[in-house]
């Protein structure tokens, strides 16, 4: 090895690295923005987290406020409100910032390790969550005896499972670097520790990347697997329904309406889900074997769209709901009535404290 340093892409690497980047994957070529679509970009971002921040934040407080709210699959729901949260304070203003700097910083490779982590585990956390939120709706419709036995505790159970497996997938492999093993050259050479990681990059290694998509892909089809038997078992449902001459319990009927509904809701949220993150777990999948050569602009685009994600569950939810669709309205309603409240206070308050000022001799 030499001390001979050659000038390639944004870096200067040595002689070394560049035999190293000639027989594996290239650099991959960083996409600076001009200022005014930087602005663009930013303005975007910044409304898609700060939208991402408030409904769930409504989700979360309509469910503590009103105690009809409080079943057990909206448990899940206010922990898939609360993942998503989280993604709104951590990794979407950490993209919004490097997309406004052209992601040239220097935090150091620890910091850029444990973002990455984040950012993996927060998501798999949130597919989790909807493929216990689908088993729940498939255990209520296809076996509703069972269902009522299950308890506060089984509910407890599944977030648990939500918020701890999801560090296997995401803290444990990233942060002992396991997901670049036999990278580690190339991943010394593209991005030299002198650099300080440059712009937090993320090159996964192919065994790590199949992991993560199988990981999807099983969640997907147990999703899919329960709404199909759902579907199938309320078709069933309505035609022993209809097909009755003697006169129909009216409050079981009104039940399974309610059953259906909700998993027709929760279906929906299946649907965005997969389209908002399909295209991003394409990408990390497809990376590694064709030499990490998707830009910055491919990548960036479909990891926000999967961000979008977090932002039109709780939208969707509201949309299709009545019963939460009332609670958000009268949550929304208490705190105006507050604020009013306060500001009217603060009003009264000022002319007669400039009031005493003028009449207290001096």
């Amino acid at each position: 090895m030499t001390n001979l340093e050659v000038n390639t892409s944004s870096f200067n690497i040595t002689s070394y690295c560049v035999e190293i980047l000639r027989k594996g994957p290239p650099e991959p070529a960083t996409v600076y923005f001009s200022e005014d679509l930087q602005i663009i970009l930013c303005s975007v971002m910044i409304l898609i987290t700060v939208a991402t921040f408030l409904d769930n934040s409504v989700v979360v407080a309509s469910i503590i406020i009103h105690k009809s709210l409080r079943t057990k699959t909206n448990g899940l729901v206010v922990s898939l409100a609360i993942a998503d949260l989280c993604i709104a304070l951590g990794p979407m203003p950490l993209s919004i910032f490097l997309t406004w700097i052209d992601k040239d910083y220097k935090v150091g490779t620890t910091v850029c390790l444990i973002m990455a982590s984040l950012d993996n585990y927060l998501c798999s956390v949130s597919i989790l969550q909807l493929s216990f939120l689908a088993l729940d709706r498939y255990i209520s419709i296809t076996k509703p005896f069972l269902y009522e036995r299950i308890g506060n505790r089984a509910i407890f159970l599944m977030v648990l499972v939500c918020w701890i497996f999801p560090i296997f997938l995401s803290f444990l492999p990233i942060l002992t670097k396991w997901y670049r093993v036999d990278l580690e050259e190339w991943h010394a050479c593209v991005k030299p520790s002198s650099h300080a990681m440059g712009h937090c990059p993320f090159f996964a290694n192919k065994t790590y990347s199949l992991i993560v998509f199988v990981f999807f892909v099983a969640s997907l089809l147990v999703m899919l697997f329960c709404y199909s038997i759902i579907f199938k078992v309320a078709r069933k449902q309505a035609s022993q329904i209809r097909s009755l001459t003697v006169v129909v319990d009216k409050r079981a009927e009104k039940h399974l309406k309610q059953e259906l509904k909700a998993a027709k809701s929760i279906g929906i949220l299946v649907v965005t889900f997969s389209v908002c993150w399909i295209p991003s777990v394409i990408v990390t999948l497809v990376n590694p074997f064709i030499g990490y050569t998707v830009s910055d602009v491919v990548y960036g685009t479909t990891l926000w769209l999967a961000y979008t994600n977090s932002m039109l569950n709780p939208l969707l939810y509201y949309l299709s709901h009545r019963p939460f669709k009332k609670a958000v309205r009268k949550t929304l309603r208490l705190w105006k009535e507050k604020n009013s409240v306060l500001f009217n206070n603060n009003q009264a308050i000022e002319p007669v404290s400039q009031n005493n000022c003028q009449d207290t001799p001096l």
